[in-house]
C-alpha cells in the first residue's frame, strides 16, 4: 500500500479558507473552538501527519498568546507516553501555531459508554502516571477532565490541553485575567473554585472527580449554575459510590478531600492505591455492573436524579463518531462471570464483611459515646415526639397531661394537714406539666432578655431546656424554647450576613451547630452555611482587590491583580454594587490617563490606555468615545506622513527655503497650520535653522561675508531669531569686525601731536586754541582711501567738514581742521566716515583758559 493509503482516514469539516503555515500542507479542519482551530496537516519535511493548532485571529492579545505559547512550551518539556507530544511551534504572519501528535481516536467523554469500568479505571491509572510525571517536573495542569484525555488506537490514554497549565512557582490563583474560572466547574477543586493558590494536589482532586464519573456514570456534584456547583465542591460531603463499588470509596474520599493536606500528596500515591485493587475485585465490579439493569437504584441517594438523567441520556444518545468517520459498534453488555461462585472469592468476601461489621460496630459505639448528649437531645426533641404521634401506645408519656399538685419550694415549710381542709378557702395549687419552677423560669427569662447583648447566653439556655426535657420529654415549654432559640439564631445570622459582620455570623453558626448538632443536616442550616461561605468568598476577593488597587496592581501581574479579583466577585454576584463601582473607578483612571496622554500628543500611549480600560469593562461609552477621538487624531497624523516624507526629500536636496511653496520650510509650515503641535513638523523647522546656521558659518569661514549676510537675513525673516541663527549672526559680526577698515585710536590736542598715548575720556582742550587730531587706522586698502572728517557741535550740527587721504593699509594720520571763530567753550563731536558709513565718533570738551590772579594792593 502507498503511504497515502496507510494514513488513517479522518472525518473532516470543509472550510472556505485556511491559513498557510510554511512547512505544512493543511488538509482540512479537525475541530474548531473559541480559542483555536485544529487542522489535519502533513509535515512536509518527513511526510508525517500532525494536528496543527492555530490560534484564532481574534485571540491574538497578550493573554491568549501567552497561554498558547505556554501550552507549547510546557508540552514540549514533558516527554511521556501519556502526554501529548509537541513537534513544533512558532508564529507566521501573526498566526501562532503549534504542531502536535495526531491522535486518531476519541476522548474519554465520547468513548466512556463504550468502555467497561475496568477499562475506565485503567485509563485513570494512565492519567495518574502522566500527572505524577508532570508534578515531578513542577507543573500543574489545572483542567483535568474527560474531554482532555484522548484515547490512542494503541491503547494509550493521552493527556492534552496544557493551555492553562502553570509551574508551581507561577501558580497564583484559580482565575485568569479575563475573569473566567480556570478549569471546568464540575472538575475544579475547592481551592481552585475559591480562587486560592493551587498546586499539583488540585489535579489529584480533579482526577478523583473523573474516577468517580467513570465508576458511577455521573459527576459527583451538579447544580443549576456554575456558582451552585462550585459551592457544592466547597461545602457538600463527598457522595457515596454504589454498594458494588465501595472498594473505590476510600480512594475517592482521599483524592476528593476538601483539604489538600488530606489528599494523596502525589499522583503516584493515588496510582499505587488504584493498583492495590485486585483483578478479582475489578472483575466482580464489572460483573455486578453488567448484571444490574439501568437505573437499579444502586447509586447514592444524593445523586439519584443525576443517575436517572445520565442513564436516560446514555440510552437515547448514540455514541459519537470516531475520528475515522465510522461509527464504532456499541460494546455488548458483559454477562456475569463465574468468579463470584468460587470458594476463594466467597471466603474473601466473608472475611471482609466480618472486618467491616466489627469496624462499624466500634465506630458506632465511639460516635454514640462522644455525641451522647446531642443524640439524647435529638431523641427527645425530634424523634420521640414524631414517634409518639404515630405510635401513641408505645411512646405515650409516663404522666398524663392533667393538672398535678405543685411542689413547694425547698425552703418553704408545708402547711399542716389540718389547716388544708376543704373549708379552709385555700385553692389547690396546680401547674402545667413540664413547666419548670418559678426560679428556673426567671433564670431562663433573664438569659433570654440578655441574649441580644450576650449571644453566649444561648448555650446556657440550651442546657436549661435540655435539663427540662430530661425530666419531661414532652415539655412543650422546653420544646418551644428550643424552637425559639433556633429562630433567634437564624434571624441573627441573617442580620449579620446582611450587615457584613461575617466573623460574627460564622461564630453564631458554629455556636448553633455546637448546641444543635442535628441542625447540620437540615436544609436551612446548609443554606445559611452556603450563604456565609459565599459572603466570605466575596469578602476575600474584595479585600485582595483593595490591596492590589493600593499597590497599583490593577491588571498585572496575571493572577495577582485587582481586576481578576473583582471579576471573581461579579462571577459569583453579577450585581455586586461595590465590585461594579471599583471596576468603574479603575476604568475612570484609565480614561483620565488616556485623555492626558492624548492632550500631550502621545496618541499611541493614549490608545494603549484606552484599550486596557476596555479590557476591564468592554463597551464602556466614555472610553469608546475617547477611542474615536484618538483614532481621528492618529488618522490625521497618518495623513501628514506623506508631507513629512516630501519635506525630508527637500532637505536632502538642499531646498531648505527655496523654491517657494515647495521648500522644506513651506511644507512644514503647511502641516503646522493644521496641527500647531505637530512634533515632527516643529522638529523639522528647528533642523532647517540648524542647517542654515551651518551654511552661514561656512560662508563666513570662506570670507564670503556678503553671501553670509544675505542668507542670514532671509533665514531670520522666515524662521525668526533662533539660537542657531543667533550664533551665526555673532560669528558673522565678529568676522566683519576683524576684516573691515576701522579706526583703532583717536588723540585730541591744542598743538602738534607727537605721541599716540591713550587719553582719559572725555578729552578737555582749551578754548580759543587750535584743534589738532591724530588717529590710527588698519584694514584699509593699499591704494588711496579718502575719508570724510567732520567736527560737530553739541547739537550735531557740522561746524567743519574736510577730507583726509590715507595711502596705506594701516598707519596713523594727523590733521588740524579750521573751525570758524576757533574753539569756543562747550561740547564737540569728531566723526570719520568711509563711503558715507561712520567709522568712529568721539566726543571732546573745550573750556576757557584760566586768567592769572591779580596781585593784591
Amino acid at each position: 500500500m502507498s503511504a497515502k493509503e496507510n494514513q488513517p482516514t479522518v472525518r473532516i469539516k470543509p472550510v472556505a479558507s485556511m491559513v498557510q503555515i510554511p512547512g505544512y500542507v493543511i488538509k482540512n479542519v479537525l475541530g474548531k473552538g473559541g480559542m483555536a482551530t485544529v487542522y489535519l496537516a502533513i509535515q512536509e519535511s518527513i511526510g508525517r501527519q500532525v494536528a496543527l493548532k492555530v490560534l484564532a485571529p481574534d485571540h491574538h492579545d497578550e493573554t491568549f498568546s501567552d497561554r498558547f505559547l505556554r501550552e507549547a512550551r510546557i508540552s514540549s518539556q514533558l516527554s511521556h507516553p501519556n502526554i501529548i507530544t509537541v513537534y513544533d511551534a512558532g508564529v507566521h504572519q501573526g498566526h501562532h501555531y503549534m504542531a502536535m501528535e495526531f491522535i486518531d481516536g476519541r476522548n474519554l467523554k465520547q468513548a466512556r459508554n463504550d468502555l467497561s469500568r475496568k477499562e475506565r479505571v485503567e485509563i485513570v491509572k494512565q492519567v495518574a502516571r502522566a500527572l505524577d510525571f508532570a508534578g515531578q517536573k513542577g507543573y500543574v495542569h489545572r483542567d483535568i477532565k474527560p474531554e482532555n484525555v484522548m484515547l490512542h488506537s494503541d491503547g494509550r490514554a493521552i493527556l492534552t490541553d496544557f493551555g492553562i497549565a502553570r509551574s508551581h512557582q507561577d501558580t497564583a490563583t484559580g482565575l485568569t485575567v479575563t475573569g473566567k474560572a480556570i478549569g471546568t466547574p464540575h472538575y475544579m477543586s475547592p481551592e481552585q473554585t475559591k480562587g486560592l493558590k493551587v498546586d499539583h494536589r488540585s489535579d489529584i482532586y480533579s482526577l478523583g472527580v473523573v474516577l468517580y464519573e467513570c465508576l458511577a456514570g455521573y459527576v459527583p456534584y451538579d447544580g443549576p449554575s456554575v456558582v451552585a456547583v462550585g459551592i457544592k465542591h466547597i461545602s457538600d460531603p463527598i457522595p457515596q459510590l454504589p454498594n458494588s463499588m465501595q472498594v473505590f470509596q476510600t480512594i475517592i474520599n482521599t483524592a476528593m478531600s476538601k483539604d489538600p493536606a488530606h489528599r494523596y500528596q502525589s499522583a503516584g500515591d493515588m496510582l499505587a492505591a488504584l493498583e492495590a485493587i485486585s483483578e478479582a475485585e475489578l472483575d466482580y465490579i464489572e460483573a455486578k455492573a453488567a448484571a444490574a439493569p439501568a437505573g437499579d437504584g444502586t447509586a447514592s441517594s444524593t445523586m439519584v436524579s443525576a443517575t436517572v438523567s445520565q442513564t436516560s441520556v446514555d440510552a437515547m444518545t448514540p455514541p459519537p463518531p470516531s475520528s475515522t468517520g465510522h461509527r464504532k459498534a456499541r460494546r455488548p453488555k458483559r454477562q456475569p462471570t463465574t468468579i463470584t461462585e468460587t470458594n476463594d472469592y466467597k471466603r474473601l468476601m466473608a472475611r471482609k464483611r466480618r472486618v467491616l461489621y466489627l469496624f462499624l460496630l466500634i465506630v458506632a459505639g465511639t460516635v454514640g459515646w462522644i455525641y451522647r448528649a446531642p443524640l439524647t437531645q435529638w431523641w427527645q426533641v425530634e424523634l420521640r415526639p414524631r414517634l409518639a404521634e404515630n405510635f401513641p401506645q408505645v411512646f405515650a408519656p409516663a404522666v398524663p397531661p392533667t393538672e398535678i399538685p405543685a411542689t413547694a419550694a425547698p425552703d418553704t415549710p408545708s402547711p399542716p394537714a389540718a389547716d388544708a381542709g376543704p373549708d379552709s378557702g385555700a385553692p389547690t395549687a396546680t401547674v402545667q406539666p413540664g413547666l419548670p419552677s418559678a426560679e428556673v423560669r426567671a433564670q431562663i427569662e433573664a438569659l433570654r432578655a440578655g441574649l441580644d447583648d450576650n449571644p453566649d447566653n444561648a448555650h446556657e439556655l440550651f442546657n436549661h431546656y435540655r435539663q427540662i426535657l430530661d425530666a419531661d420529654p414532652q415539655s412543650e415549654f422546653a420544646r418551644q424554647g428550643i424552637r425559639d432559640l433556633r429562630s433567634w439564631f437564624s434571624d441573627r445570622i441573617h442580620t449579620a450576613l446582611e450587615e457584613g459582620r461575617l466573623e460574627q455570623a460564622r461564630h453564631m453558626l458554629e455556636t448553633l451547630a455546637d448546641n444543635f448538632p442535628q441542625a447540620r443536616f437540615r436544609d436551612g442550616f446548609r443554606h445559611l452555611e452556603q450563604e456565609l461561605l459565599r459572603a466570605e468568598t466575596l469578602q476575600l476577593h474584595l479585600a485582595k482587590a483593595r490591596r492590589y488597587i493600593a499597590g497599583d496592581a490593577l491588571i498585572r501581574p496575571a493572577g495577582a491583580n485587582a481586576v481578576e479579583e473583582l471579576r471573581a466577585v461579579l462571577a459569583i454576584e453579577p450585581d455586586h454594587a461595590e465590585a461594579r463601582q471599583m471596576m468603574r473607578d479603575i476604568v475612570t483612571g484609565y480614561y483620565r490617563t488616556a485623555r492626558k496622554q492624548m492632550e500631550a500628543g502621545n496618541l499611541h500611549d493614549a490608545m494603549a490606555s484606552v484599550r486596557t480600560g476596555l479590557g476591564v469593562i468592554e463597551g464602556d461609552s466614555d472610553l469608546l468615545s475617547l477611542k474615536q477621538q484618538i483614532q481621528a487624531k492618529l488618522d490625521k497624523e497618518g495623513a501628514f506622513s506623506a508631507q513629512l516624507a516630501r519635506a525630508e526629500r527637500q532637505i536632502q536636496a538642499g531646498n531648505l527655503l527655496t523654491p517657494p511653496g515647495e521648500s522644506a520650510y513651506d511644507i512644514y509650515k503647511t502641516i503646522l497650520l493644521s496641527d500647531a503641535r505637530n512634533e515632527p513638523a516643529n522638529a523639522g523647522l528647528k533642523r532647517i535653522a540648524e542647517l542654515l546656521a551651518v551654511e552661514i558659518h561656512d560662508a563666513v569661514h570662506a570670507g564670503k561675508y556678503q553671501q553670509a549676510q544675505q542668507l542670514l537675513d532671509r533665514a531670520e525673516s522666515q524662521l525668526g531669531l533662533t539660537d542657531p541663527l543667533a550664533e551665526a549672526r555673532a560669528s558673522l559680526e565678529k568676522a566683519l569686525s576683524a576684516h573691515q577698515p576701522r579706526i583703532s585710536q583717536v588723540v585730541f590736542a591744542n598743538g602738534t601731536i607727537d605721541s599716540m598715548a591713550p587719553q582719559a575720556r572725555p578729552v578737555i582742550l582749551k578754548a580759543g586754541q587750535p584743534l589738532h587730531i591724530a588717529f590710527a587706522y588698519l584694514n584699509f586698502k593699499e591704494a588711496i582711501t579718502v575719508l570724510e572728517a567732520r567736527v560737530l557741535d553739541r547739537f550735531g550740527k557740522a561746524l567743519v567738514t574736510t577730507t583726509v587721504i590715507i595711502n596705506n593699509a594701516r598707519g596713523r594720520q594727523q590733521f588740524s581742521p579750521e573751525i570758524p571763530g576757533g574753539l569756543k567753550p562747550g561740547r564737540y563731536w569728531f566723526e570719520l566716515r568711509l563711503d558715507n558709513r561712520p567709522l568712529i565718533r568721539e566726543p571732546f570738551l573745550a573750556r576757557p583758559a584760566q586768567r592769572p590772579a591779580r596781585p593784591r594792593l
